[in-house]
């Protein structure tokens, strides 16, 4: 798998992957001049079909702090799906996806996330218990509110 490496209107480096499949073990590329895979800041999916993160991308690019996985076919969030999250990860737009269901402990291992966007995504359960796990979580952004339960 091949990443398109490139420097944002904001100065930010970014690895852009296209065609992902859950099961990738390696990912290559070439690096701008003087940047390396510490350098990454935000990883961006695109026509992609996950039913998790791939691990690789909190190994090999470990000061992540915005991750993009919108309209990539995830349905649910759980324990799995997140594995080893980067300690750095504040940022994850999962919107546009067909996610049902997110387990109170889905994102316990994203020690740094503060901004959650799962607008346009089907939710009919959501934990408040989540907020345990994540202290520093201040924004979720949803859009389906008619047939949620909170717990």
């Amino acid at each position: 798998l091949v990443c398109r490496y490139f420097i944002d209107e904001f100065y930010r480096y970014t690895c852009h992957l296209e065609h992902v499949d859950t099961a990738i073990t390696a990912i290559s590329g070439d690096h701008l001049l003087s940047k390396a895979d510490q350098d990454v800041v935000r990883v961006y999916f695109t026509d992609s079909k996950l039913t998790a993160v791939p691990q690789i991308i909190f190994d090999k690019f470990p000061t992540l702090t915005f991750l993009y996985a919108a309209n990539s076919s995830l349905n649910i969030i759980d324990d799995q799906t997140f594995g080893k999250c980067s300690g750095s990860l504040q940022h994850v737009d999962l919107s546009g996806n067909g996610i049902f269901r997110i387990t109170p402990t889905a994102f316990r291992n994203c020690s740094a996330l503060t901004t959650l966007d799962l607008t346009g995504n089907p939710l009919d359960f959501i934990s408040m218990k989540m907020s345990s796990y994540n202290p520093l979580l201040e924004y979720v952004y949803l859009t389906h509110f008619q047939f949620m339960t909170l717990d």
